[in-house]
C-alpha cells in the first residue's frame, strides 16, 4: 500500500500551522490530540481518557486521542484507522494503549469553520460591498461545538484546512486503501478530508451514504453540523431531529443530549419555535447532569435562562 504520499501531505499540514490565520479563513481552536478514528465496532468497548471522569463508550466515528486506553470486552472487536499513515488497526479482546502514533510532534489543528465571513452584496449602482450576515450559521456552529463535552467532537472541527491538491491526493490514497478497509470506513475518512477542504457538500454525500446512517445518532449529528456549516439550516434541523429520535431508540443518552443541545440552540438562534427550543434545551440539560457533565449543563442553563427571560420594556420617555 502506498503511504509515502499520505505521510508527506500530513507533514505539510503541520507547516500550515505557522501561517497567520485570516479572519475570513479560520479562527484558532484549542489543540486537539486526535490521532485516529474508530471506523467499526462489534460488541462493546470503552476508552479511558485523560481529564474525563467516566469511561467513554466506543462508537463508530469516535476520534481516538493520544493517551487513550481502549478496553475491548469479551467477544468484541474494534477497528481504528490512524491518521499518520491511514493504516487500519484491529483491536481484539483486552486492553490496548499507544494504538496510533502521532503524525508529527508539533501538530496543531484548527476548527475548519468559516467565522465572521461577510455577505457579498451588489448595490444598484454596481458597487460591491461586504456586510455582516443576518444569520452567520458557521459562526454559530463554532459556538455549538465549543459548548459540547470535551471528549466528543464533530468531524468538522477535527483537522485544519488543506488546499485542493492535498485533498485530491488524500482522496485518491483513501480510495486505494486495501480491501480490509471497507467502503463505509473509507467514507468516514473521506468526510474528514472533504471537511478539511471545506467541501461540505461532498462530505455530506459520503457521510449520508454510510450504512445504517439514518439509525446512527452520531452520524446524524455530524450531518447536522455539516449542514449548519453550509448554512442549510432546514436540513440541519432535520438531521439533529433525526439524531434525537435515533438516540432515543438506541438508548444513547449522550447522543440525545448533544442532539437536543444543537437543535434547541439552532431554534434559539433563529428566534423560531421558541417553545420547542425550550423543551430541547431543558431535556439536554437534564441528560448532561445525569451524565455528570455539570459544566456543560451549567453553560447551557445560561442559554435557557436567556431564552426564558421576559422581553425588556422599551425605555420610557420623560414627561415634562
Amino acid at each position: 500500500m502506498k503511504t509515502t504520499g499520505l505521510l508527506f501531505v500530513l507533514i505539510v499540514f503541520a507547516s500550515f500551522n505557522n501561517r497567520p490565520a485570516k479572519a475570513v479563513d479560520a479562527m484558532p481552536a484549542p489543540i486537539t490530540s486526535a490521532v485516529g478514528r474508530v471506523v467499526a465496532v462489534t460488541g462493546t468497548a470503552s476508552i479511558s481518557r485523560n481529564n474525563v471522569k467516566k469511561p467513554i463508550q466506543v462508537r463508530r466515528n469516535l476520534p481516538l486521542n493520544t493517551g487513550d486506553k481502549v478496553t475491548v470486552e469479551k467477544s468484541s472487536t474494534v477497528k481504528v484507522v490512524c491518521f499518520a499513515n491511514f493504516q487500519s488497526v484491529d483491536l481484539p479482546e483486552g486492553p490496548h494503549s499507544d494504538i496510533c502514533s502521532t503524525s508529527q510532534p508539533n501538530d496543531v489543528y484548527t476548527q475548519n469553520i468559516n467565522r465572521g465571513r461577510s455577505e457579498i452584496v451588489t448595490r444598484e449602482n454596481g458597487e460591491v460591498i461586504g456586510r455582516p450576515r443576518a444569520n452567520n450559521y458557521p459562526e454559530f456552529l463554532a459556538k455549538i461545538i465549543d459548548g459540547r463535552p470535551e471528549y466528543w467532537v464533530s468531524s468538522i472541527s477535527l483537522k485544519k484546512l488543506i488546499q485542493d491538491d492535498q485533498r485530491s491526493e488524500l482522496v485518491n490514497d483513501i480510495r486505494a486503501l486495501p480491501a480490509n478497509v471497507s467502503k463505509d470506513e473509507k467514507r468516514l475518512l473521506l468526510v474528514d478530508v472533504y471537511s478539511m477542504n471545506k467541501k461540505y457538500g461532498r462530505a455530506i454525500e459520503e457521510l449520508a451514504a454510510v450504512s445504517n446512517a439514518a439509525n446512527d445518532p452520531f452520524i446524524q449529528i455530524n450531518l447536522g453540523d455539516l449542514y449548519t456549516a453550509s448554512s442549510q439550516s432546514g436540513d440541519a434541523k432535520r438531521a439533529y431531529s433525526a439524531a434525537i429520535q435515533a438516540a432515543i431508540d438506541a438508548k444513547e443518552p449522550l447522543a440525545e443530549a448533544i442532539a437536543q443541545h444543537a437543535f434547541g440552540l439552532l431554534l434559539k438562534y433563529e428566534k423560531a419555535r421558541i417553545p420547542e427550543a425550550i423543551t430541547a434545551l431543558t431535556r439536554a440539560i437534564s441528560l448532561y447532569r445525569d451524565l455528570d457533565e455539570t459544566a456543560v449543563a451549567d453553560a447551557l442553563q445560561s442559554e435557557l435562562n436567556e431564552l426564558q427571560a421576559p422581553p425588556s420594556s422599551p425605555p420610557q420617555k420623560n414627561e415634562r
